[in-house]
């Protein structure tokens, strides 16, 4: 019978274990740069909220991203350990999961009485911060900075269409708690119509929103812009 463990003590050489985790971040679907390798990540955390990456490859993907939802528990047993093959980034965890299908996945309701509550731990950045790194990693063009924010918004407006980018784009005014504020920008089409057009209708009763995985770009000289 596989034990029950939580991700601090999993290790390569953990034999028969299983862990309960909710998903808190889903990335991707993307693609390798040299190698061409479809890959999905994503952030689970156990019920203590160490965090660990776990990653799924190739044909495996379409079948995780519809068993595995964001916020959703389940038991995971059985996920191949490796070390982090990281360049120009910090870990998250000494090792990393590759999910296949060898992987269990046993989902839990979501309104279960074992389900795990929605996670209290937010990494994410200051606007100060942001300005900060983004001014060190000025001459910097071997990654893409990004960032979690917590922030209120302040101003939404309606897509518009910019005829020099030939895209839709969507801005919003967000100011953290110490009054720094950002231009927000979405590019992408599916954002605009799905997370765009809620924050349009209700950003005045809920202003609050987390975004992750957010860039920063230069505005007019300064970095005060940032993208979705």
């Amino acid at each position: 019978m596989a034990q029950k463990l939580g991700i601090h003590v999993i290790t390569p050489d953990t034999a028969d274990w299983t862990c309960k985790i909710q998903v808190v971040d889903i990335c991707g679907p993307g693609e390798s740069n040299v190698k061409k390798i479809k890959y999905l990540n994503m952030i689970v955390q156990d019920e203590q909220e160490d965090q660990i990456k776990a990653i799924v490859y190739g044909d495996d993907i379409p079948i995780y991203q519809s068993m595995m939802k964001l916020y959703h528990t389940y038991w995971i047993t059985g996920a191949r350990i490796q070390l982090p093959n990281l360049k120009y980034e910090s870990p998250l965890h000494a090792f990393e999961w590759v999910l296949d299908k060898k992987t269990i996945i046993d989902p839990i309701k979501k309104n279960a009485e074992d389900a795990l509550p929605p996670p209290t731990k937010l990494n994410v950045t200051s606007f100060l911060d942001i300005k900060d790194q983004a001014f060190q990693d000025i001459n910097n063009t071997l990654t893409k900075k990004e960032f979690n924010i917590l922030a209120i918004v302040v101003n939404c407006s309606p897509p518009r269409y910019v005829a020099s980018v030939e895209k839709r784009l969507q801005e919003l005014i967000v100011i953290d708690t110490l009054n720094q504020s950002f231009k927000f920008t979405i590019w992408e089409e599916p954002l605009i119509e799905n997370e765009g057009s809620k924050l349009l209708r209700q950003f005045q009763e809920y202003p609050i929103i987390l975004a992750r995985r957010i860039g920063a770009s230069k505005f007019e000289g300064f970095y005060d812009k940032m993208e979705l």
